[in-house]
């Protein structure tokens, strides 16, 4: 009976060992992608903000839109700014607000275009008029001054327990509406 427990305990231990293991091993892949896609741009950096929020409100003092990002750097010779880990929430006055993450961000003359990329996730949480909805790409066109998106690359959509994927999308934040252009597959959760 002590041999069946000692060798039980042991199989765990060495079970959380491999678990330990692959995670680290993990988290070290996951790092080192990620300081690949962020990659050193070329041209001068004439000023950066680290830790940065930027908020927009409307005429009533409302929040519509906020930009977090980890570090913004503004190239001079261009007037591009780099977003590295650039976080964009559109608020809505009756709905939850639409979360837009990436790895990395650019944006050329101005901030009302914005090209994210690398593992960009739009979510929106369940909320009393809407339901969870999750869409996932590796490359998002956002346009802040209009508050939509776009791609052209494969992207999955969950809504609920429904997953759609498809290749090329547009984003309304406005109206809530999410369209897929083509390729489509809906695999739909039926509830007897």
């Amino acid at each position: 009976m002590k041999t069946l427990a000692t060798i039980v305990v042991a199989s765990v231990l060495v079970g959380l060992v491999v678990v330990s293991v692959r995670t680290m091993s993990a988290l070290r892949a996951e790092r080192l992608a990620e300081q690949k896609s962020v990659q050193r741009e070329v041209g001068k950096v004439d000023f950066y903000f680290d830790q940065l929020r930027f908020q927009q409100y409307d005429a009533s003092g409302r929040l519509v839109q906020q930009l977090d990002a980890h570090r913004v750097e503004h190239y001079e010779d261009d007037n591009r700014f780099i977003l590295s880990r650039p976080t964009f929430t559109f608020f809505h006055p009756k709905e939850q607000p639409w979360v837009i993450t990436a790895i990395r961000g650019v944006s050329s003359n101005g901030r009302d275009l914005v090209n994210l990329s690398d593992r960009v996730n739009v979510v929106r949480e369940r909320g009393k008029y809407n339901s969870r909805v999750q869409i996932n790409t590796e490359q998002l066109r956002v346009h802040t001054d209009l508050r939509t998106a776009d791609t052209a690359l494969a992207v999955s959509f969950l809504e609920d327990a429904n997953l759609m994927r498809g290749v090329g999308a547009s984003i309304d934040f406005n109206q809530g509406v999410i369209k897929l252009i083509s390729q489509i597959h809906i695999w739909y959760k039926l509830n007897f």
